[in-house]
């Protein structure tokens, strides 16, 4: 089966994004995430899955109907960003890393996709300078001694 993953990109110049693996697609769950990488005064677009109707509560919230067109045409909202997010990880991240795999007794095995989209994350937020981004996590790092 595959991974249900969530994601959203900022449409600023810093381009700050977040990608997260999700347990299913219900409102409940995508609005939980959401809020929590979402400042309350944006504006998002999405797509027009029935979990989403809720949003317009919550953020300045525009609609892309993909089976009829890819921009919306009263308010020129689209999900190129986004989509475009997507082509990429699933050009970097091969097939067998974006399913679950189970064991004998059909629990899910530890897959590594949210180590890769949290890699794709950070090389995106650094892309100028990796070297520096690298060196900036490292001094952040807290060794302890026992």
């Amino acid at each position: 089966m595959g991974v249900l993953v969530l994601g959203g990109v900022e449409r600023t110049i810093e381009r700050k994004a977040f990608l997260t693996e999700v347990p299913d697609r219900t409102a409940e769950t995508l609005e939980r995430i959401i809020s929590n990488h979402v400042l309350s005064e944006s504006t998002i677009v999405t797509d027009c899955i029935r979990s989403y109707a809720n949003l317009n509560h919550l953020y300045e919230h525009h609609t892309v109907n993909h089976s009829s067109d890819l921009i919306d045409l009263r308010s020129g909202a689209h999900t190129n960003t986004i989509e475009g997010t997507w082509n990429a990880l699933k050009m970097k991240i091969s097939s067998r890393n974006r399913i679950n795999s189970y064991d004998e007794d059909g629990n899910v095995v530890k897959n590594h996709l949210e180590d890769f989209l949290g890699q794709s994350v950070w090389l995106r937020e650094h892309s100028s300078d990796v070297w520096g981004g690298l060196l900036s996590e490292i001094k952040e790092i807290i060794f302890t001694y026992e």
